[in-house]
């Protein structure tokens, strides 16, 4: 049988726990297992309104899917990139 890696590339928006400000991610889930597009856009949804650190975030992917997460973002001019294992 065959052996799949499966990325999944999204915009996640949340909450800057600092400011209040609106903070855009750019998100990419790896998986050696499917999931299914749904459960990601739930769990996004999820975290649209809470104040949360672009590390919160991505740990927080990392544990709810047991895969690899990279995010991406720009703060105060500094681009960001924070990767979680689960």
């Amino acid at each position: 049988m065959a052996t799949l890696q499966c990325r999944y590339e999204l915009t996640v928006v949340a909450r800057c726990p600092v400011n209040d400000g609106v903070d855009v991610y750019q998100t990419s889930l790896v998986s050696w297992a499917t999931i299914m597009v749904e459960d990601v856009l739930a769990a996004v949804a999820d975290l649209r309104d809470q104040r949360l650190t672009q590390e919160e975030i991505t740990a927080q992917l990392a544990d709810r899917f047991a895969c690899t997460v990279t995010t991406t973002g720009l703060h105060s001019g500094v681009a960001t990139t924070v990767e979680a294992k689960p």
